[in-house]
């Protein structure tokens, strides 16, 4: 089994680079921390080198290019790709030097639909200076719609270590690997592919000013702001970037310390519920089932 320490970072293809950047820097707050020769574009939202990154769309499709973990040394990366090996999963590259810029080593594998999925170590360290937008502090989790929940639970879970943390049967299931109630999560759908990014935010105020921010901006909100009354228990706002990707921020997430803790069950209309804000949305629940 690996060891991961936390959600590193999601990579996502997008077909008009300028107009995505205009986004996630000027209205989301993200810091430029390098661009390639290639297009490709690393933003960052605290002193890791990056936190989001972005890839001309190429002759590929729109959307997730890969979700990243990190590890915590280049023995547990070695010890990582000998232990997928043996599983029979199908690695894409490496471990060796990263394959991106302010990454040391890195381990690029795939999931059961063929979702790339990157290990790594030793992330370069960059200080933040800029103050503009919204202004995350951190990736909190990724959720990522699957073809067959079943054998992305034995992929993540039996096999990369995370921890089930809630489950709503059939539906969902939110996983750690860390005290944060979650930081990635599965859904069952039609479409495999990326659902949401959630960023955190210092406070419930900073929300409300992210939703100053984006309704300023003509971005459409999705959810929110509201809290969650299921899974997590925490603050959120829901929105699309220019390109439909969801964007969510939230702060206040439940912690989990009881290294015996198994999870709970979850039915439909507790696990969807928002305080002050209602329940999740009919366009929500499409865009995560769809």
């Amino acid at each position: 089994m690996v060891n991961l320490k936390k959600i590193g970072h999601v990579g996502i293809r997008v077909p008009d680079m300028e107009r995505a950047l205009d986004f996630y820097s000027g209205v989301f707050g993200l810091e430029i921390s390098e661009r390639t020769e290639e297009g490709a574009v690393y933003l960052r939202c605290g002193p890791d080198h990056h936190s989001h990154v972005l890839y001309p769309l190429g002759q590929r499709r729109p959307g997730l290019d890969h979700v990243a973990f990190e590890v915590a040394d280049p023995e547990g990366l070695e010890s990582a790709a000998n232990f997928l090996k043996e599983q029979g999963v199908p690695i894409s590259s490496g471990p060796g030097p990263g394959d991106e810029p302010g990454v040391a080593r890195s381990l690029r594998v795939l999931d059961p639909d063929g979702n790339r999925v990157e290990l790594y170590c030793g992330v370069e360290q960059i200080s933040r200076h800029e103050a503009k937008g919204i202004m995350p502090t951190k990736i909190g989790h990724a959720l990522v719609k699957v073809s067959d929940l079943a054998k992305a639970e034995h992929f993540y879970i039996d096999l990369l270590g995370l921890k089930v943390s809630d489950r709503l049967p059939g539906v969902a299931t939110w996983l750690r690997c860390n005290p944060d109630h979650h930081g990635f999560a599965l859904a069952q759908a039609k479409t495999p592919g990326l659902h949401h990014t959630m960023y955190g935010i210092r406070d419930f105020g900073e929300i409300e000013r992210a939703a100053g921010i984006v309704k300023e901006n003509k971005v459409p909100i999705l959810w929110g702001p509201g809290r969650h009354e299921g899974p997590g228990s925490a603050y959120f706002l829901y929105f699309f970037d220019p390109d439909r990707n969801i964007v969510e921020i939230g702060c206040n997430m439940e912690q989990i310390w009881d290294e015996s803790y198994l999870g709970r069950v979850w039915d439909p209309e507790a696990a969807l519920g928002g305080a002050f804000a209602g329940p999740a949305p009919k366009e929500f629940l499409a865009t995560l089932t769809g």
